[in-house]
């Protein structure tokens, strides 16, 4: 069935309320929060309409009278759950009133644990806001930095743990979704679920007691939507609570703005509640998000989405170059804060060349921009910079991106500018020498390092607690 052509609703509408859904709504047509019984903990979804505000409900969604609904629901609010059901689009909806669906896509569970993949994702931090690792494998504080305050960052991954929503920032760094705002964001895959995702019926959606009129009347009879129903069962014979459960996997593969780049794999006879990893699908000239990902068996067959990106030729930029234009802005700030400009010193030069050089490799080898780091630096075993005689040291470390030599250094500058510490090292008046290097990475982007020495200090012997260095930047936010 053509969906956009008989219901004037695409697929990407379905995923990621736009403008023109939007406009269907009125001041008064968006559902506010109802009272939510908390200790039926899979009968509760939060509205998570991502960059919207509001996330669009559907009527009929199981039969031809599918169309949008009037009204949504306001974003952050919890709503009971009558039942999961397959709409013919072929899209899971979550049942919020008698006739009214909300794309699971949209919602998360208060139980549930899962991946989404962002396009075009930016997030606007409300203060300093803390980093975690890796929220679904370990989840642990990163405790050596965060954002700042009212900065700006991109995004990938959306994850939910156990009902709390993180936003990825870096390759292992993860926010939550209280402390941050998503500002932008142009698509949105399938959720991959690896516990509690909504297993869908193929019945009769019955009302569930957030009730589509004005009355504060509760009457929600829906059940858990993971908990069997009789219709799940084979009437006609004796089979046992201990049968086996097998269900299919079914492995897609988009491109960012959801166009199909391959033929749906089936992977057949797969035992529920058991976990499955399904691996990427090679498609030439593409990249996918992940290498591989891990699903839980749904009852109903579960899904795994692989969003893949265009592979780009680097552009060519002279490295160099950079690294001039790197000190010459750097020493313009200085000088625009009444200090005075640094000089370029040999050591310090062919230091933070060693040093870009070591640092690239480390990254090109694993393909983790996160193995950037300060370590040798720290050490004081690269020769050159133990051949400058001073009495401090410092280091600024940078991942960026530009396709030019005046975008990777103006890039490199505002990411040290917007981090309290680097700045901080930037406007040390202690500071008189530098050296800048600048290497591109395989994947295109740049690793830019600018090590420091003081040297005009008298009376001061070498302080080797003086030797310090800056946590390094990772993201572009340019």
């Amino acid at each position: 069935m053509d969906l956009e052509k008989k219901h004037g609703i695409s697929r990407k509408k379905l995923l990621a309320v736009g403008l023109t859904a939007v406009t269907f709504f009125s001041t008064t047509a968006i559902m506010n929060q109802k009272s939510v019984d908390a200790s039926t903990v899979n009968n509760v979804a939060v509205a998570d309409a991502t960059a919207n505000g509001s996330v669009q409900l559907y009527n009929s969604v199981t039969d031809d009278g599918f169309k949008m609904a009037y009204r949504g629901l306001a974003n952050g609010t919890a709503w009971k759950i009558g039942k999961a059901v397959k709409g013919i689009d072929g899209e899971t909806y979550l049942q919020v009133s008698t006739n009214e669906f909300a794309n699971a896509n949209q919602m998360d569970l208060a139980d549930e644990t899962s991946e989404q993949n962002i396009s075009n994702g930016v997030l606007h931090t409300n203060g300093q806001t803390n980093l975690y690792i890796d929220p679904v494998a370990d989840g642990h504080l990163e405790t050596t930095r965060m954002l700042g305050s009212s900065t700006d960052w991109f995004t990938d991954i959306k994850v939910v743990v156990n009902g709390e929503t993180f936003y990825r920032v870096s390759t292992h760094e993860y926010v939550k979704a209280s402390d941050i705002a998503l500002t932008k964001a142009s698509a949105f895959s399938d959720k991959t679920y690896t516990k509690n995702g909504p297993d869908y019926e193929n019945e009769t959606p019955e009302s569930n007691g957030n009730s589509s009129d004005n009355t504060s009347e509760d009457t929600n009879q829906g059940a858990s939507t993971d908990t069997p129903t009789d219709s799940d069962e084979d009437q006609g014979n004796n089979s046992t609570d201990s049968a086996v459960r097998r269900a299919d996997i079914i492995i897609k593969a988009i491109s960012e703005d959801g166009t199909k780049l391959a033929n749906d794999k089936v992977v057949s006879d797969q035992e529920v509640g058991k976990n499955y990893v399904a691996n990427a699908p090679i498609i030439n000239g593409y990249t996918a998000d992940k290498d591989s990902k891990t699903v839980n068996v749904s009852k109903k067959g579960s899904t795994v989405t692989f969003t893949y990106t265009k592979k780009t030729t680097a552009a060519s930029v002279d490295t160099s170059a950079v690294a001039d234009e790197i000190i010459k802005l750097v020493n313009e700030y200085r000088t625009q804060n009444g200090l005075k400009a640094l000089n370029i010193d040999s050591n310090l030069s062919a230091g933070s060349k060693a040093r870009v050089n070591t640092e690239a490799s480390k990254v090109n080898a694993s393909g983790n921009i996160d193995d950037a780091n300060h370590d040798e630096f720290n050490a004081q075993t690269q020769p050159d910079l133990q051949r400058y005689v001073g009495t401090s040291m410092a280091e600024n470390l940078v991942v960026t991106n530009g396709s030019t030599t005046d975008e990777v250094a103006q890039s490199a500058l505002n990411l040290w500018k917007e981090s309290p510490d680097h700045n901080a090292i930037m406007l040390d008046e202690s500071l008189t020498d530098t050296g800048v290097a600048v290497k591109q990475l395989d994947n295109g982007q740049f690793v830019a390092i600018q090590d420091f020495g003081g040297n005009n200090q008298t009376d001061v012997t070498w302080n080797s607690d003086q030797f310090n260095s800056i946590q390094l930047l990772l993201i572009n936010l340019a």
